[in-house]
């Protein structure tokens, strides 16, 4: 008695088993390629998120006072244009001159982003003003709440 009953399926079986492990490994590849690729977009995506925590992060603990390095002020028409160079590594949210004779403030101005950056620009504001000589006290603060130390005064005469 024989045990090979059909000695065609027993032929056929390596060549069965060669075609679903060559299917299995292209299967398999695909699947790694694809996984490579969700792995470099969800890394490039942590990173992103990390870089911007890590910013959130030191601005949340930022201490460091905003920097006002200059003022300028020009007058025309009975107004004048102030502009204040200041800088701050989280950014400044506000700034404000004032405009003062002796202790007596005349006049005040929020200062707006002119030219470069939050981070490190150029602040200005027109403010409706009679000719005089003007201390000018500029007073700024950080995205994380921080006044400068020290206002910066400078005297001007705007005529």
């Amino acid at each position: 008695m024989s045990l090979i009953r059909n000695k065609k399926a027993v032929e056929a079986l390596p060549l069965r088993y060669i075609i679903i492990a060559l299917v299995a490994a292209i299967v398999v590849g695909i699947a790694l390629q694809f996984t490579g690729i969700l792995k470099t977009g969800i890394l490039s995506t942590a990173e992103k998120i990390n870089e911007s925590t890590a910013t959130q992060t030191t601005c949340a603990l930022d201490t460091e006072h905003p920097l006002i390095t200059g003022i300028d002020a020009s007058w025309s028409s009975g107004s004048a244009t102030i502009d204040a160079d200041l800088s701050d590594e989280c950014g400044i949210e506000t700034a404000i001159a004032y405009l003062k004779q002796g202790s007596t403030t005349k006049a005040s101005v929020s200062l707006e982003l002119d030219e470069g950056n939050a981070k490190n620009g150029t602040w200005s504001g027109d403010v409706e003003i009679s000719s005089g000589t003007y201390n000018i006290t500029v007073w700024a603060e950080d995205d994380a709440a921080n006044p400068n130390e020290n206002t910066k005064t400078e005297e001007n005469v705007l005529s």
